[in-house]
């Protein structure tokens, strides 16, 4: 499992639950729209806890975006507070560089520039036939560090105490977090 894609799985997670509360707050034209997004980031941050990968990377990016642009036009409308919505931009905006990110490798993986050395001119240096090549083959997958369990335990518990540390204020700032009780109050019979 690749800590970017359970950064990019638990901040999906964090931001479907902070849509869900903006839009249980917000009027029904706006609750709407925002439940729909809440679904889908939902949705597609289980798919990429379960399989190891942000899920359909392009899709997600154009998401992020148009998520971004309701965020602000929510903002500037007044229907929701400003802290919410910058903790979902700033989740929706590290998921998405990160998912920018593993596209770009991939592309200079299948096309080779990745290993290919430029010069400031933009040349590419002839080889030289005396030096041994240090460039993998163009079919090779590189392999991922192995990785003990321990780590991936304390990857993920730092990550989720990230997520947890960036949802839950920006939960409480919103119409239904302020009506919640305080902790330790309870209800008087």
């Amino acid at each position: 499992m690749r800590a970017a894609a359970t950064w990019c799985g638990l901040a999906a997670l964090g931001s479907g639950l902070i849509l869900c509360a903006v839009a249980a707050g917000a009027s029904p034209f706006a609750a709407v729209p925002l439940l729909a997004f809440a679904a889908a980031e939902l949705l597609w941050g289980i798919g990429a806890l379960r399989m190891g990968r942000a899920p359909a990377p392009r899709t997600a990016l154009v998401v992020a975006a148009g998520a971004v642009a309701l965020l602000a036009a929510l903002l500037f409308a007044g229907d929701a507070a400003a802290l919410p919505l910058l903790a979902l931009a700033a989740m929706q905006w590290s998921a998405a560089l990160l998912v920018a990110r593993d596209l770009r490798r991939a592309r200079d993986r299948r096309s080779g520039a990745a290993d290919t050395p430029v010069t400031g001119d933009g040349a590419v240096p002839a080889a030289d036939p005396r030096a041994g090549s240090t460039r993998e083959p163009a079919g090779s997958l590189r392999r991922e560090p192995v990785r003990g369990p321990g780590r991936v335990v304390l990857v993920l518990a730092v990550q989720g105490m990230l997520i947890a540390a960036i949802t839950t204020p920006a939960l409480a700032h919103t119409e239904p977090g302020a009506s919640a009780l305080p902790h330790g109050v309870s209800h008087a019979h």
